[in-house]
Order: structure tokens, then C-alpha cells, then sequence
């Protein structure tokens, strides 16, 4: 029996118990769906913004503000 696993994208639901790199701060994201291929995290705290790339959300990738 051959089961294929579809990856649907970053999961929104998973932004709760993540934190900012930068200063620990909540994470949000504006984007509507329960998951995500592409677009942006952005820090409540100090406002830095982090992307999503086929569904990835890159923490280590900062774009500036």
C-alpha cells in the first residue's frame, strides 16, 4: 500500500508557541488560510518581518524593515 504524504504548506497554528530571534516577541501573520506557501511573519514586539517560501517559514532570513 503506497501512502503519499501532500505538504500543504507552514501550518498558521504553529505561530503560538513560536518566538521572534530577534527579541522573543509573539509572531503574527496577516494572511488569510490555515496554511501558508509563501508570505510573511511579522514580530508584534519589534515589528520584524520574516518570510515564508514554499512553506517554509525562514527565521533566519531577515528583511528589512
Amino acid at each position: 500500500m503506497n501512502f503519499f504524504m501532500i505538504y500543504h504548506g507552514f501550518p498558521k497554528s504553529v505561530l503560538n508557541i513560536l518566538l521572534c530571534p530577534k527579541d522573543e516577541g509573539g509572531l503574527v501573520v496577516e494572511e488569510a488560510g490555515e496554511f501558508l506557501m509563501s508570505g510573511e511573519v511579522k514580530c508584534e514586539t519589534c515589528g520584524q518581518v520574516y518570510k515564508i517560501d514554499q512553506g517554509i517559514l525562514r527565521l533566519d532570513e531577515l528583511i528589512d524593515n
